[in-house]
């Protein structure tokens, strides 16, 4: 084998631990889903209670009277269209490429 079979062979294998890395990451979820909705199904709802004393009830009071209606308040004015901002131009920092920590100032 040359050294370009090689490195289709690795890239090949990488791609494929990456796919199998892809399908767990997506199915564990669903199994872990469908096991609690599963594990659900066998709870029931429990049975009625029944009623406690009433006697401990006061009696109902009667209802408060209707208070006032309050004042009509004014019209508010209509708002204005507000000015579009503008793009902001170019910064006169230089980038540079290797700085790839995104809280670095010059980032």
């Amino acid at each position: 084998m040359n050294d370009e079979e090689n490195i289709n062979e690795s890239r090949r294998r990488a791609l494929g631990r990456l796919g199998a890395l892809a399908l767990s990451a997506y199915t564990i979820p669903v199994f872990t889903t469908m096991s609690m909705a599963h594990a659900g199904e066998s709870s029931a709802a429990s049975d009625r209670s029944e009623p406690s004393d009433l006697s401990g009830l006061s009696d109902l009071s009667e209802p408060s009277e209707d208070s006032e209606a309050s004042e009509q308040s004014d019209v508010s004015a209509a708002s204005e269209p507000s000015e579009p901002s503008l793009a902001s131009g170019p910064s006169d920092v230089e980038c540079d490429p290797e700085i790839m920590d995104a809280s670095n100032p010059l980032f």
